[in-house]
């Protein structure tokens, strides 16, 4: 006799046990800051699930892994690059610039802009401009 709904709660359990062993690599990995960006970049290629969680759940497909925005010569020197073209799984679909940073980034300075006021890191900054620049709806 088949049981359609065991196979598919088996499977399901399967997902979550895989996804719970990703989580705890996740940890353990910011926690020791072992991984250099191609490390966070590959881990995040095979654990794609992660991007979707807390947009509302307009989960992510990758269309492509260092996708070129241009900016390149013949030689392809000056080729700007982001870790991943993605687009949303939804009925109205937008595409995604998704450039990462190691999670020892700072993404603010040690002092203030202005009172009350954070200054962000250049790095950080750079990485914004980036993501607007190869963005032809939000940069230029």
């Amino acid at each position: 006799m088949q049981q359609p709904e065991l196979t598919a709660r088996l499977a399901d359990a399967e997902i979550l046990r895989q996804r719970e062993v990703s989580v705890s690599t996740f940890e353990v990995e910011l926690s020791a800051q072992r991984w250099d960006e191609p490390a966070w970049e590959a881990f995040f290629r095979e654990n794609q699930w992660i991007f979707g969680l807390g947009l509302r759940f307009q989960f992510l497909s990758v269309l492509q892994n260092q996708a070129n925005y241009g900016g390149g010569d013949y030689s392809r020197r000056g080729e700007q690059k982001g870790e991943f073209l993605m687009t949303s799984e939804a009925d109205e679909r937008f595409t995604v610039l998704v450039e990462i940073k190691r999670p020892d980034t700072k993404f603010f300075r040690d002092a203030p802009y202005r009172s009350g006021v954070p200054g962000f890191n250049t790095e950080f900054v750079n990485a914004v401009s980036q993501v607007q620049v190869n963005n032809p709806h939000l940069g230029n």
